[in-house]
């Protein structure tokens, strides 16, 4: 029998081979910050960004960080780091505006180059949107060299590290020309490369590095490359485009990608959008998550949540029904996220799959039976009466509307099949296309469920 350890390694291997053949051919790179669902193989203590660099060294390249995340986390995770910053955009302005003559803005490089690898620091290089022209304005062989983006430069830096009979000073090396008498320790510099963990092997034995270079720029990736290509040596660098965490959750048919905000949160909302929870299911319905193992994870199943609609509401019934309160079975070792009453659900694990979890209001399910067996709709489920309710409830308890609803008591999703069928042509319509029949489908069912309105 096989061993089921040894085949999912095996299964990670391959996907990860193929994840890297896809990156190899694209113009940057595209990887997780954390985890995510386009790297599911990664061990809990990987980072799909700090994997990303180790493989852009290991390929002789510099990482070039395209941060466009609205928080800016590459900034905030390398001001935490044991970097030293370069302030690119600030050193142009300060030539521009004369606040800084050329001179003492090229010693002060210097310095912070000299101090990363003393110290066996990041130099971290912060071009944030500027083009800062390190090509031809921001260099010098004796101040900051364009060795410094040439990253196999950089990795030759541990022939002379600490504890080895090498000195960098009066060497060969490209960097060597940048030091100084004052630099030196009894007539030696030698890099650090022995104080901080980098990473960890799958072993769990940390990689002890020191000295590297990182660039960031806040360009769009698109624009990298123009905007860039006159100011930095690109093809020492790899472009890397880090992006939020996600999560897959798996529905019925369905089975998306989310992107998570900061700290593993997810709103209901951008759920209801895509999966239409609120259209089908009627009352004050309970939403939960439930993770899955990674031997669970499927591919990406997705499609358009309108496709669903017109299946029927048996489709989006969880299949088979499960306890949603982690009592006895599976789901009692299984991690159930619950909605807050902001309508958030929080500390999912990027990479991961969750199954939706649909606890029904029985009370408003039997209502929409009833209504459905005498054709009449039950005026308690009309969009009217239940933005009557959600108004009373809030006077009295202040509670929170009913998560999925707007304002007037609709779903989501009647608003988004509203906005379809307005964008049908004339001829879908004229012909009643099956794209037609399926939203009138859909939209009639609305109409069941919540009364019209």
């Amino acid at each position: 029998m096989a061993d089921p350890a040894n085949t999912m390694a095996e299964s990670d291997a391959s996907a990860a081979d193929a994840f890297w053949t896809l990156q190899a051919v694209a113009p940057f790179w595209t990887v997780p910050l954390a985890h995510g669902a386009s790297m599911p193989w990664l061990k809990p203590f990987e980072r799909g960004l700090l994997v990303a660099i180790e493989r852009s060294h290991r390929l002789n390249k510099t990482p070039l960080l395209i941060d466009t995340i609205e928080d800016k986390l590459v900034d905030t995770y390398y001001s935490y780091q044991a970097s030293i910053i370069v302030e690119a955009k600030k050193m142009v302005l300060d030539v521009a505006t004369k606040r800084q003559e050329h001179a003492a803005v090229m010693e002060g490089l210097r310095q912070q180059l000299v101090n990363s690898m003393k110290f066996g620091q990041t130099l971290y290089i912060r071009l944030a949107d500027s083009a800062c022209d390190f090509v031809n304005s921001f260099t010098s062989d004796d101040t900051f060299p364009l060795a410094v983006f040439d990253h196999e430069a950089i990795a030759s830096l541990a022939n002379y590290r600490e504890g080895t009979p090498m000195n960098l000073w009066g060497s060969s090396h490209p960097l060597a020309k940048v030091l100084r008498d004052s630099d030196l320790t009894q007539g030696l510099f030698q890099p650090r490369f022995s104080h901080k963990a980098r990473s960890v092997n799958d072993d769990g034995e940390e990689r002890r590095e020191g000295f590297e270079v990182v660039v960031a720029t806040l360009f769009k990736p698109d624009d990298v490359n123009e905007m860039l290509r006159e100011a930095l040596p690109l093809h020492l660098l790899q472009p890397i485009h880090p992006q939020p965490s996600t999560v897959r959750l798996k529905y019925s048919h369905y089975n998306q990608e989310f992107t998570l905000d900061v700290g593993g949160t997810l709103r209901f909302r951008t759920l209801d959008d895509r999966y239409a929870l609120s259209f089908v299911f009627k009352g004050a319905f309970k939403v939960k998550l439930k993770e899955l193992p990674k031997q669970q994870a499927g591919s990406n199943g997705s499609s358009a949540a309108s496709r669903g609609m017109a299946r029927g509401r048996d489709r989006f019934r969880s299949r088979p029904q499960e306890p949603v309160d982690g009592e006895g079975g599976e789901a009692a070792s299984s991690r159930i996220l619950s909605m807050d009453g902001d309508g958030y659900f929080h500390a999912l694990r990027g990479g991961m799959s969750d199954e939706v979890l649909v606890e029904e209001d029985e009370e408003a399910e039997e209502a929409a039976k009833a209504a459905g067996e005498d054709g009449r709709p039950a005026p308690r489920l009309s969009a009217a009466s239940l933005a009557a309710i959600q108004q009373q409830q809030q006077q009295s308890t202040g509670a929170r509307p009913l998560a999925g609803r707007n304002d007037e008591g609709r779903s989501n999703a009647d608003r988004l099949i509203k906005e379809e069928l307005q964008n049908l042509s004339v001829n879908e319509i004229a012909e009643r296309s099956e794209r037609y029949r399926r939203l009138r489908e859909a939209q009639d069912l609305q109409d069941v469920v919540f009364g019209g309105g």
